[in-house]
């Protein structure tokens, strides 16, 4: 069995290095709702992603987000960690079915005794699902288990409606964060991010 995880594609930098957006007047847009996107749980415990309904949007290639990936993934590097105020980071946020969107923002720590902080949204890019664009950013599979079944499961799903279609699991498992866990079936085991479905991986 194939494994569909969704897991954020992180990079992060200090906020004043030389990473920053080829923005121009034709593809940056004021801040505006996005819409309806499908959020991608991030897993990360602590770590929240804000400020998504005020910060401003570019649309980007996908050639142009990778682009930035590596340049930012670079300067976290050169810096040493990006457990700084201020450092940034790049996430896959969200898709429809027209679009890919990416939150850039810089932390900003909520009680860092406890090593919880906040990515605040300084862009949100936003990348057409435009021919291999998803394949390039090694997001398709995330989506395939969101856009498909497997075996009667798809990204999102509650542990009512799993349990109403599989039954109990004879074994579970709690991650570190409360709504995390693990239900083990015998032909599969599926992953919990707050509650809803974020893989479906093969039995132990």
């Amino acid at each position: 069995m194939r494994t569909w995880i969704l897991l954020p594609i992180i990079a992060a930098a200090c906020s004043n290095s030389s990473v920053s957006p080829a923005n121009t007047a034709a593809n940056v847009q004021t801040a505006a709702p996005l819409g309806k996107l499908r959020i991608v749980p991030q897993g990360m415990i602590g770590v929240a992603l804000v400020g998504v309904d005020r910060a401003p949007y570019e649309t980007v290639t996908a050639d142009e987000l990778l682009a930035k990936q590596k340049e930012v993934a670079a300067a976290v590097e050169a810096m040493g960690g990006a457990a700084t105020e201020g450092a940034a980071g790049l996430f896959f946020y969200g898709f429809d079915s027209d679009r890919l969107v990416y939150h850039y923002g810089h932390t900003h720590w909520r009680c860092k005794g406890l090593g919880c902080w906040d990515y605040v949204a300084a862009m949100m890019y936003v990348v057409r699902r435009q021919g291999d664009a998803a394949v390039k950013l090694g997001v398709d599979r995330k989506i395939d288990l969101y856009e498909h079944d497997h075996g009667g499961i798809r990204g999102g799903m509650s542990m009512d409606e799993v349990k109403a279609l599989l039954g109990p699991p004879p074994r579970t498992s709690m991650e570190q964060r409360v709504g995390d866990s693990r239900w083990y079936y015998a032909d599969r085991t599926i992953l919990f991010l707050g509650g809803s479905v974020a893989a479906v991986e093969p039995p132990p």
